[in-house]
């Protein structure tokens, strides 16, 4: 907070307004979502009540280090859609899964890791950013575009250096098609799908 960084999760909700233009963001653990699955619903309905026209809900959810999303992914991250989420981000799992479109809205069920201390000895360099825009005109929000960008989490490998870069030539190529593995659609260079609120 000091730094003047914004974040959520855990209950705290995030509102990002511009040009009038309001996105909600908020978060849950697999664990907490079995505990009190409440949570989410709560969350997304105070984002809705706050008047946001687009959410992003963040779930850090998964195996690790499986290359493909499981059945209770799939299950938590379009709960959070069928409550009003536009858009689903998933962590949690060190490495790049797929996207799915539930009811016009992505999914994005792992983006790797990007700036990551949490093994000493680091066997998965692979990630993607990702990148969404949305476009309001007079006041409507149009659909929104994304793209997955590939990057490796150090400069420096087999060591970590804490600076990703940007994949290029076949380290790029490999990390798209690992997400493509475990998408049921063609991932375009850009993709375009259905507004918010």
């Amino acid at each position: 907070e000091k730094a003047g960084l914004r974040y959520s999760g855990y209950g705290h909700l995030d509102v990002f307004e511009k040009d009038g233009v309001k996105i909600g963001f908020a978060g849950i653990r697999e664990t907490t979502f079995r505990q009190k699955p409440k949570q989410m619903e709560e969350d997304i309905a105070a984002l809705i009540d706050r008047g946001c026209h687009y959410i992003v809900y963040s779930a850090h959810f998964g195996k690790e280090y499986d290359p493909r999303h499981n059945v209770l992914q799939s299950s938590i991250a379009r709960r959070a859609i069928d409550l009003g989420a536009d858009m689903v981000v998933g962590t949690h799992t060190h490495v790049v899964q797929g996207v799915e479109y539930y009811r016009g809205k992505p999914i994005f069920y792992g983006l790797g890791n990007l700036v990551f201390g949490g093994n000493l000895d680091l066997t998965e360099f692979d990630a993607t950013l990702l990148r969404a825009k949305l476009n309001v005109e007079n006041g409507v929000l149009k659909p929104v575009a994304w793209q997955l960008y590939p990057v490796l989490i150090s400069g420096a490998r087999p060591q970590n250096d804490f600076s990703p870069i940007l994949a290029e030539g076949e380290d790029k190529a490999r990390i798209l098609r690992k997400v493509q593995d475990d998408t049921p659609f063609p991932i375009q260079e850009k993709n375009i799908v259905a507004s918010g609120h």
